[in-house]
């Protein structure tokens, strides 16, 4: 039982970290991947293509006129790829490391605020905050999951 809940505990961290290194890559990235989503906008209802056209023009502007800005994104993905590696301590023990699941469930729950506060501020349509959102719902989910596994881990010790 206990070595079955480890495997479980340590693939769903093995899925975030993939999905925490790809959105670093993405960050890099983000007039070529705002341009592929425009060539394929006609997938996407209106009211998205529209902000996909919105995206992408205000990102090559500042890619022509003030390309350093992009440093800025280099640095984030940087920290993309640090919290992925943060994630291999509760891999390798996830008991003596659960700090690191409570630390990325706090940072989900943190997200939230965010998305809506700078969110607003910054004019971006509610679709995208919503999809913002639905993001750090499903990592409080899992985070949730994970940690219930690992309490659970951590009974299995002590009996």
């Amino acid at each position: 039982m206990k070595q079955q809940l480890h495997m479980q505990v340590r693939t769903l961290l093995t899925i975030i970290i993939a999905i925490t290194v790809l959105s670093g890559i993405a960050t890099i990235f983000p007039v070529t991947i705002s341009g592929w989503l425009l060539e394929n906008s006609s997938n996407f209802p209106a009211f998205m293509s529209a902000w996909i056209e919105k995206v992408y023009a205000g990102l090559s502007e500042t890619e022509k006129s003030a390309a350093f800005i992009f440093y800025g994104l280099d640095w984030l993905a940087f920290s993309h790829f640090l919290m992925a590696g943060l994630f291999f301590g509760a891999i390798r023990n996830p008991v003596r490391n659960k700090f690191i699941v409570e630390w990325a469930l706090c940072g989900c729950m943190l997200a939230l605020p965010v998305i809506w506060i700078a969110g607003v501020v910054r004019t971006v349509p509610v679709f995208h905050l919503l999809v913002d959102t639905v993001f750090a719902f499903a990592g409080i989910f899992v985070f949730l999951v994970i940690q219930k596994k690992i309490t659970r881990i951590e009974s299995l010790k002590e009996a």
